[in-house]
């Protein structure tokens, strides 16, 4: 089961101008940042910068043969006669051979990529098969066009924008709100170039842990809502009318033209969902054996993921690889246990922003343990799992083996491996 799976991303393309131009050879990381003067542009400055380490190969690419010992005997007694002995570059020769020219769209399933759930996994498991979704689209890696138009209300990651209407077969994968922010925390915080903030985080609880979280979700939502109000005219009309794709269309008509400023990672589910055929959820959806889950829309039973993907895309998919894990030898900080702490205003406006995320997915919100507005509840004494030495993840870094990752960075595989060499991490098209 994939869960709490903490997104960096990759490495080791042949340079980094392949892997995102965007970052000339002679500029500095921060100061792209620093051009960002909204926060929906420094999520997309945020993802050049992670390209661009990416193509420097400062980040680790998903290698498709390190892990083949890790298979587990749940995929699936068919997966594993068929193709447990057939190395990767074998099975995706045979899975191109078998889709004679579908590509996504065209006789496949598109996948609409919502940031924080899992999106990466699902890009990779297709993507080590010669199989193009989300950011294997993208021209710089390679890809077949994305097959559909986009939303021009943001400014973000082509793979990450909503779709301008309705995706026929499509089907995107959807998130309890609380966690996928908490995710994206400790992501943003470690590609940040400000990345001592991440190292500066206690393992379990902490009080420190949780005002900076207070403080990163407040700025995340605060282009569209503060606990004073609403402050996004386009974006007020998207959550009355509840993400609808009717009721879109009349946001769209009211106000032409105009922005909603929030990053990719921040805006809620249900405008991905609205236009996406099939919805799965995370928590329920995502295992490594064929099973059933229900639409969390309607509840209806379908196929969870890694079945609905071997019927339309492919037999030869697996989810063995898990993506961006967390080393089980150092506690993860708990930013969890924060949510029901924070300054009652500020939790009010986060619920208010993702309100139809909680209520049209069958999320539970949190009810505040604080009674002032202003003032938050967070209490170290409070947790079990608080520790009193006040060590970091910096210094518990320092006391593992050399080169050994407290999160192990990936970023998705768009292409299969030379047949001759093992996976390689390079692609070339």
């Amino acid at each position: 089961m994939l869960d709490d799976v903490d997104v960096d991303v990759d490495a080791r393309r042949a340079s980094a101008r392949e892997a995102a131009p965007l970052l000339r050879a002679d500029e500095d990381a921060s100061l792209v940042l620093a051009r960002a003067t909204t926060r929906a542009r420094r999520a997309t400055a945020l993802w050049t910068l992670a390209l661009a380490l990416v193509g420097a190969g400062a980040l680790a690419r998903v290698d498709g043969t390190r892990r083949e010992g890790k298979r587990s005997a749940a995929l699936g007694g068919t997966w594993e006669t068929e193709w447990s002995a057939v190395t990767p570059s074998e099975r995706a020769t045979r899975v191109t051979m078998a889709l004679q020219g579908k590509t996504e769209g065209h006789g496949l399933p598109v996948f609409l990529h919502i940031p924080k759930s899992g999106g990466t996994t699902i890009e990779t498991v297709l993507g080590v098969l010669g199989i193009d979704v989300g950011l294997c689209h993208i021209p710089d890696v390679g890809g077949v066009p994305k097959p559909y138009e986009t939303s021009r209300t943001f400014e973000m990651e082509a793979w990450h924008t909503p779709p301008a209407a309705f995706v026929p077969d499509s089907w995107t994968i959807v998130r309890n709100p609380y966690r996928r922010m908490a995710s994206d925390f400790l992501w943003s915080k470690y590609l940040a170039p400000e990345h001592e903030q991440f190292w500066g985080l206690n393992p379990g609880y902490s009080e420190r842990n949780c005002e900076a979280f207070q403080r990163f979700v407040k700025e995340v939502i605060s282009p569209v809502a503060t606990p004073d109000g609403w402050m996004d005219d386009k974006f007020k009309c998207y959550n009355d009318a509840k993400f609808s794709v009717q009721g879109i269309a009349n946001c769209e008509a009211k106000y032409p033209g105009v922005f909603i400023r929030l990053g990719s990672h921040a805006l809620p589910q249900r405008i991905m969902a609205a236009y996406a055929e099939r919805v799965f959820k995370f928590e329920d959806c995502f295992d490594s054996a064929p099973g059933k889950c229900k639409d969390p829309r309607n509840m209806i039973e379908q196929d969870n993921i890694i079945a609905f993907m071997r019927n339309r895309y492919t037999p030869a998919v697996t989810t063995e690889e898990k993506i961006n894990e967390w080393n089980d030898a150092v506690e993860k900080p708990d930013l969890m246990s924060c949510w029901a702490e924070f300054d009652p205003a500020i939790l009010r406006a986060y619920d208010a922003v993702y309100t139809h995320d909680f209520s049209g997915f069958g999320y539970n919100k949190v009810s505040p343990k604080g009674a002032t507005d202003g003032k938050a509840a967070f209490d170290n004494s409070a947790h079990t799992n608080h520790h009193a030495d006040g060590k970091t993840l910096e210094q518990l870094k320092s006391e593992l083996p050399e080169n050994t990752p407290i999160l192990d960075v990936q970023g998705p595989s768009c292409g299969p491996p030379p047949p001759s060499l093992g996976r390689s991490n390079d692609r070339a098209r």
